[in-house]
């Protein structure tokens, strides 16, 4: 990831650069990319989790979730009737914080990018592209994830660099549109975007 100078209001940064906070049952470790809070309680976050074992994934109630498994092959959530499987990089999920729900043990670690947003307060949507340009428009909240080959930067003034796997930008009301073009024949990324007034 280059030092080429980006517009006002974005930000780089790369997952493994990231303090790791470890869970409470000693089953993984979460990185905070962001978080908005008012009152004391939480309205939105991004972060992204390590699992390494089975075990309780954690509640958050009155919060609505999105995952993306953006590390490894294969990860099941179960409670009650539920079941999500990820099924590869890219496999998207959405469910309620309230629900209680078991991680099966990972055949190897797996990496979550995970959004949640308090209902009432904040949405979002999350979505992957693949093999195109993806424009990031001013005036909004949004956060890109590379998952796959390397992507180049554009802004008004012209190339503004290339983030790689594992590297992503933290749009928090840009100043200027940014552009993002595959730099590599076969790109992937996730693009996240809140919509809240936190």
């Amino acid at each position: 990831m280059n030092a080429v100078a980006l517009p006002c209001g974005v930000q780089r940064f790369a997952l493994d650069d990231i303090p790791a906070e470890p869970w409470r049952n000693g089953g993984g470790l979460t990185r905070t990319i962001a978080t908005a809070s008012q009152g004391g309680q939480v309205i939105w976050r991004v972060s992204a989790a390590d699992i390494t074992r089975a075990g309780p994934f954690s509640r958050f109630p009155g919060m609505n979730r999105s995952a993306v498994l953006i590390e490894g092959e294969r990860l099941e959530l179960t409670g009650g009737r539920r079941q999500i499987a990820f099924s590869g990089v890219g496999h998207t999920a959405h469910f309620d914080g309230d629900e209680s729900l078991f991680a099966s043990r990972p055949e190897q670690q797996v990496r979550l990018w995970n959004v949640m947003t308090r209902r009432g307060q904040a949405m979002t949507s999350v979505a992957e592209h693949r093999n195109s340009a993806v424009d990031l428009k001013s005036g909004c909240t949004a956060f890109v994830l590379v998952l796959k080959g390397q992507y180049l930067l554009e802004d008004a003034g012209g190339d503004a660099g290339t983030l790689a796997a594992g590297e992503g930008l933290d749009l928090r009301q840009p100043g200027a549109a940014v552009t993002l073009k595959p730099a590599s024949g076969d790109c992937s990324l996730i693009y996240t975007e809140i919509y809240s007034d936190t």
